[in-house]
């Protein structure tokens, strides 16, 4: 018996599926980058688990050693990789040999709770600490791939500048094989996203107020769509009695915000920003704020910098263009509303914090990359 028209109509795209997440799997499951993030959120899910200061910092090292190759560990530590003696990274190796160090980066890998906690549950299932990354990597880079898949047109042009931008620009199998948030963060925000696509808005903007469990400084996306969707209830007659509860979805975004970096002690928006771009030291609870402004200047020149030398950087620029000409009124409304908010998320975000980390602006990536494909 043939297969139903139907169904055949589906097998290239769960060929195409199976395949993408194969590959994502090979890649996060067999060639994990051991990042050093990996320290950062160790450390935090064993907290969790009642090791604290000097045990905590032994625990980690111990386990990355037995559980790491050895130019790997070597790596995560600041040595030579092959030969484990020679210093090459002071502030990886300073961390290695002060716990009191690395107790003061916890607050920066605590505060991605929701992250932590799945970590944490894998952890209490048996998975190896230096293993559950991965899995959680790959589950994550799947939602968002099939995610993809499943808004995009069933033709082999979408399918394939869909996937050109997925693995070849937004670089998906490299960061498949990072410890990082980032994945988990952009699959939450692309299903609001879908939500919002589909007509389903009251349950995409509480999906929205969420987002600082994933990514505290996603407060400003949060932000962008409670606002820009409070607009639009406000000017319609027949929805303004929603207005209430975006206004208190917007209230309950800035309370989990303020929350977590009050519960964690977080350590605010001018050391971290010290911290990354111009002075990054072991000891961040004692670090001295520049009042130099070249100190400044040269973060935003050096960021700017990573941006003209990304592919992302340039995809954004493509995809602005394309926004502002007369072919994107061919969109659907609530699909280039989308996409905007995206831009504008990745605008503000650099106006702020001018690291131009690819990885913080994934969900927009992909989300372009489905306005692309349309």
């Amino acid at each position: 018996m043939s297969a139903s028209p139907t169904f055949s109509k589906f097998i290239p795209w769960l060929l195409i599926a199976v395949l993408a997440l194969g590959y994502l799997g090979h890649r996060a499951l067999t060639k994990p980058a051991y990042n050093w993030d990996l320290i950062g959120y160790m450390s935090a899910v064993l907290k969790m688990d009642g090791y604290t200061d000097q045990k905590n910092h032994k625990h980690v090292y111990e386990t990355l050693y037995n559980e790491l190759p050895r130019p790997a560990f070597n790596k995560i530590i600041g040595v030579d990789k092959q030969t484990g003696s020679k210093v090459v990274e002071s502030y990886r190796h300073q961390i290695y040999q002060d716990p009191d160090a690395l107790q003061q980066q916890l607050p920066f890998y605590q505060i991605r709770v929701a992250y932590t906690a799945l970590y944490y549950g894998l952890y209490k299932l048996g998975v190896p600490l230096s293993k559950a990354p991965s899995i959680l990597s790959w589950i994550f880079a799947s939602i968002c791939c099939l995610i993809g898949l499943s808004l995009i047109p069933m033709s082999k042009v979408a399918w394939l500048v869909y996937l050109v931008v997925f693995f070849e620009v937004i670089k998906a199998s490299w960061l498949v094989r990072l410890a990082t948030p980032d994945l988990l963060a952009a699959a939450w925000v692309l299903l609001a996203m879908t939500s919002y696509l589909k007509g389903r808005k009251t349950i995409a903007l509480i999906l929205t107020a969420l987002l600082p469990f994933f990514r505290t400084d996603f407060i400003i996306l949060s932000g962008l769509m409670l606002t820009t969707h409070l607009s639009i209830v406000v000017k319609n007659k027949r929805s303004k009695s929603k207005a209430p509860l975006i206004a208190g979805l917007g209230l309950l975004s800035l309370i989990v915000y303020s929350g977590l970096n009050s519960y964690f002690g977080n350590y605010g928006y001018l050391t971290i920003f010290n911290f990354t771009l111009i002075q990054n030291t072991p000891y961040p609870a004692s670090l001295d704020v520049s009042l130099q402004a070249n100190d400044y200047i040269n973060a935003y020149l050096t960021g700017l910098g990573r941006w003209t030398h990304s592919r992302v950087g340039w995809f954004f620029i493509f995809c602005t263009l394309g926004l502002l000409s007369p072919i994107s009124k061919k969109l659907s409304q609530e699909l280039r509303l989308l996409s905007i908010i995206s831009l504008a998320f990745v605008a503000i975000h650099f106006a702020l914090f001018p690291a131009f980390l690819e990885r913080h602006y994934l969900f927009a990536s992909i989300w372009l990359s489905i306005t692309l494909a349309w």
